[in-house]
């Protein structure tokens, strides 16, 4: 009788341990997988930063070839409206 219960005491710690391992293969597989997961999130975001920071310079320089098109856009007639007033001016003399 002791034989046959040493026998499935014998069994049954076979069994944990082969319980043990599996979990900790599962543990390792999880831990892996969560470092693919936050390493791919790290990528995303740093893409995300990058591609945002690409937009806001291409705003920006639309935003200065704009300006420099108003500015442009104002000054030019600038020296046209002065020969004018100055013609009208003398011409009133």
């Amino acid at each position: 009788m002791f034989t046959k219960m040493r026998a499935i005491i014998a069994a049954e710690r076979i069994r944990a341990d082969e319980a043990e391992q599996r979990l900790a293969e599962y543990r390792q597989q999880v831990e892996e997988k969560r470092r693919r997961i936050e390493e791919e999130h790290r990528h995303h975001l740093v893409a995300g930063s990058r591609r945002r920071e690409e937009e806001h310079r291409t705003r920006m320089r639309q935003n200065d070839e704009m300006h420099r098109a108003m500015l442009a856009a104002l000054t030019e007639p600038t020296p046209v409206i002065a020969q004018l007033r100055q013609e009208r001016s003398g011409n009133g003399r």
